[in-house]
């Protein structure tokens, strides 16, 4: 008999979401990624990584003539955020002398 797992480990869920295996447990302690227990052991559903990836509204392309920066660049605010919601920031651009 075949069958398909439902639950996959944390490390899987991070490599399946392209982020660490620290940032996957810290996230997962975090609750920003949904997860079972049993005793000890930690899985997270298939379905919640599947549906994050689908689910993500924060996919920031870079345009078609490859400036991301958007005006002059100097510490504009790039407009994307991190998977846990925060905003990014570009740092400062400084002149060389």
């Amino acid at each position: 008999m075949e069958y398909t797992r439902l639950c996959i480990s944390v490390p899987q869920a991070g490599h399946m979401l392209g982020i660490s295996r620290g940032l996957a447990y810290r996230m997962a302690r975090e609750g920003a990624i949904p997860t079972l227990r049993f005793g000890k052991r930690m899985v997270v559903p298939k379905w919640v990584v599947e549906r994050m990836i689908s689910e993500s509204v924060n996919f920031n392309p870079t345009p078609a003539g490859g400036n991301t920066a958007g005006g002059d660049g100097a510490g504009d605010d790039d407009g994307g955020v991190d998977i846990s919601g925060a905003p990014l920031r570009k740092k400062s651009m400084q002149k060389i002398k």
